[in-house]
């Protein structure tokens, strides 16, 4: 099963992680043998993450007891690597939580805070100059897709608003506001006309 994959996958690097970045291992002693149930309603499956014994434990899918459980969908998960709009997106009903708060803050804050010295450890087997020619190459390659992904983003936007008309342009958006003002200007002038007239021959 797919999400099995993924939930392995996600388990295996978080290990990775807590094993270069012994800081990583702080961050989560607050929320030890605490479960985060995560419903992704995009793939309609339970996930859950729980540190214990100091490694960490992914399962997918879930359906136990947790100590805080979130609900929403994948676009919106992927914003909680920013733990200060979790409180936000509450607010915003995009996302509902169970339990407690605070762990799903520890856990945000925690994984977001990952910091692994990469050059470092690819010293160890490489030597440190080729360790950070390779690291330089990795960042490059990183930037590069970021931007070819903003490139892919903007071009499907114009295709859809200029191309295939499946969604308004903004200019369309000022044009129609426009319009619309104008004829409600032209509905109240009638409007008062009428007024008018029906006064005088009520007379």
């Amino acid at each position: 099963m797919l999400i099995t994959a993924v939930a392995a996958l996600l388990e295996g690097t978080l290990r990775q992680a807590l094993k270069l970045d012994p800081a990583l291992h702080v961050s989560l002693e607050p929320v030890a043998n605490k479960i985060l149930c995560i419903e992704i309603r995009d793939l309609n499956t339970h996930m859950a993450f729980q540190y214990s014994a100091q490694r960490m434990h992914v399962l997918a899918p879930f359906d136990g007891l947790a100590d805080c459980a979130i609900s929403a969908d994948l676009n919106t998960l992927t914003q909680l690597k920013d733990p200060s709009s979790l409180t936000t997106l509450i607010r915003s009903n995009k996302l509902d939580l169970e339990g407690d708060l605070h762990i799903a803050q520890h856990y945000s804050k925690a994984f977001a805070n990952i910091d692994i010295d990469w050059a470092e450890h690819f010293a160890a087997y490489l030597g440190d100059g080729p360790a950070q020619a390779l690291l330089d190459k990795l960042n490059r390659l990183t930037d590069r897709a970021k931007k070819d992904t903003a490139v892919l983003q903007e071009t499907f936007s114009s295709l859809l608003q200029d191309e295939l008309k499946t969604a308004p342009h903004p200019n369309e958006f000022i044009n129609f506001k426009q319009d619309l003002r104008a004829l409600n200007s032209d509905l109240n002038a009638i409007s008062a006309r009428i007024d008018t007239l029906t006064t005088q021959k009520g007379k």
